[in-house]
């Protein structure tokens, strides 16, 4: 009878278990809908519509107006669903037009693009209050908003979301992106090629990869001022120093954006992303900084001092780019794609860092020169080897270093400390006293199986005796073995007067 009433409550006890993750997985679900419903904009009061083709000024007169600055085409509230009408997959295309137009307070769902204007006339296309979808859920492909080869075309207070770009403004010049919200895309904002735009007051909301969220290349004098980005930040490729950055939020703090500052110290918590751009002896200390493309960025920067920082669930968390002879001590690098990655920037000095579960790399060195890593923990990184997993042949490793020449020479870098003769913590290193010693492995290129690179004084938990490479005593080492020699001196003589 006991075993019988054991089995009963273990049958309700799961039945209510699973019940519970049901009733939370609606509960889920519902709270998701709610998120959509409050989100997206009511179809209200629009007009049901065929995908609109344009490709001369000609197509334009069946819309309202005449085309002129003062009066010009207007196409609005309509209800597009390109997904119903075969072989359409763009809600409305724009190109080559020289009249004015106004596309505004419409409805799109699409295959493929929202809106894509291309080769238009110059300050000729507004484009407001729209709402663009791409058509899954699961599936995020084109862009709500396309503009190419189109100069000042002003983007206001749209709303796309599904979609692997949010708004794409490729070589238009002098354009105008503001109040848009770009929410639930792969990549939610690309600006390139694009001088002289103004990018302001939009609201990035959870791009799906928030290892880029707003892209930047090469769009001198380009401004991007109150914009709001819940993660993923900024990635800036190209021209660096004629943009400028004001008031902009990166996971709700400052976006830390400096061009020739020397001699200053950032310690205070107010910056969700940090890019410093020909800067010299600064201190970047104690900053928590998570879920950013990449959380700080040095770029062709000398004798910078990165220390006692968090970065956390990053692309990267630390880029050195060109310069050096910076310093990185004592961070925490946890969760990234890649933990540090550095392209040809030299004479850096690397220690006493954690590097844990990083999903590439703990660190990435390309074309660098005469860095020095010492002393710093690697833990469970490149799991799975991301990088080269379509290379089932493909040498794995917590390290990444590849030289320019694939060559050995005194630029190489170099993986322990010359003065102590110790390297770096390895959690996947094994060491067997009947093996050859060889040192910790760093890949230079894990297809060829080629290695450049050793830790040739892994540290370890227990030497066991195995560990025949004496480190170089240090003066230190000395001043502590002179001290052990006197007490055991003066413990002798003690002993000897006790006995006679």
């Amino acid at each position: 009878m006991k075993r019988t009433s054991i089995i009963i409550f273990l049958v309700m006890s799961i039945f209510l278990i699973s019940s519970n993750d049901v009733a939370t997985s609606n509960v889920e679900e519902s709270l998701i809908q709610q998120e959509l419903e409050l989100t997206i904009p009511e179809l209200n009061g629009f007009v049901s519509h065929a995908p609109i083709i344009i490709t001369n000024d000609t197509q334009l007169e069946i819309f309202p107006g005449n085309g002129t600055e003062s009066n010009p085409y207007i196409i609005e509230n309509f209800n597009i669903n390109a997904s119903i009408h075969e072989g359409e997959s763009i809600c409305i295309y724009i190109a080559d037009v020289t009249k004015y137009v106004i596309i505004q307070n419409c409805y799109l769902i699409s295959d493929l693009d929202g809106i894509l204007v291309a080769r238009t006339a110059q300050n000729s296309v507004n484009i407001i209050n729209n709402t663009c979808i791409f058509n899954s859920s699961y599936h995020y492909e084109g862009y709500g908003i396309d503009v190419f080869d189109t100069e000042g075309v002003d983007i206001v207070d749209n709303y796309c979301t599904h979609f692997e770009e949010g708004i794409r403004l490729r070589y238009s010049e002098y354009s105008n992106v503001t109040s848009n919200t770009l929410d639930l895309n792969e990549l939610s904002l690309r600006v390139d090629y694009s001088y002289n735009s103004t990018i302001k007051d939009n609201a990035v909301i959870n791009p799906i990869s928030h290892y880029s969220a707003v892209m930047i290349y090469n769009s001198d004098y380009s401004t991007f001022v109150g914009n709001n980005i819940t993660t993923g930040g900024f990635y800036i490729s190209g021209v660096v120093d004629t943009l400028y950055f004001e008031n902009n939020f990166v996971t709700g703090k400052l976006f830390g954006f400096f061009v020739g500052f020397d001699n200053v110290v950032l310690t205070e918590l107010l910056y969700g992303q940090l890019y410093l751009y020909e800067c010299s002896s600064v201190i970047i200390r104690n900053q928590i900084l998570f879920s950013t493309s990449r959380a700080i960025v040095l770029k062709n920067c000398m004798n910078i001092t990165v220390e006692q920082n968090v970065l956390n669930d990053h692309g990267h968390g630390l880029t050195l780019y060109t310069g050096g002879a910076n310093t990185i001590d004592n961070n925490t690098f946890f969760n990234n794609y890649l933990g540090l990655y550095a392209y040809s920037s030299d004479l850096n000095d690397i220690s006493n860092n954690l590097f844990e579960e990083n999903e590439a790399f703990g660190i990435h060195l390309l074309y660098c020169e005469r860095n020095v890593i010492h002393h710093n923990s690697f833990i469970d990184n490149n799991i799975g080897n991301p990088m080269f997993s379509e290379y089932p042949d493909a040498i794995h490793s917590q390290a990444y270093d590849q030289p320019q020449y694939n060559i050995l020479s005194h630029y190489m870098d170099i993986w322990y400390d010359e003065v102590t003769n110790q390297g770096n913590y390895w959690n996947d290193y094994t060491f067997n006293c009947d093996d050859s010693y060889i040192g910790y492995e760093i890949a230079a290129d894990p297809l060829t199986h080629e290695f450049y690179y050793q830790d040739i004084y892994p540290l370890f938990e227990d030497l066991s005796g195995c560990y025949t490479q004496t480190p170089t005593p240090t003066d230190d080492t000395n001043f502590s073995l002179s001290i052990l020699m006197v007490i055991i001196f003066a413990s002798a003589v003690m002993y000897r007067k006790r006995k006679t």
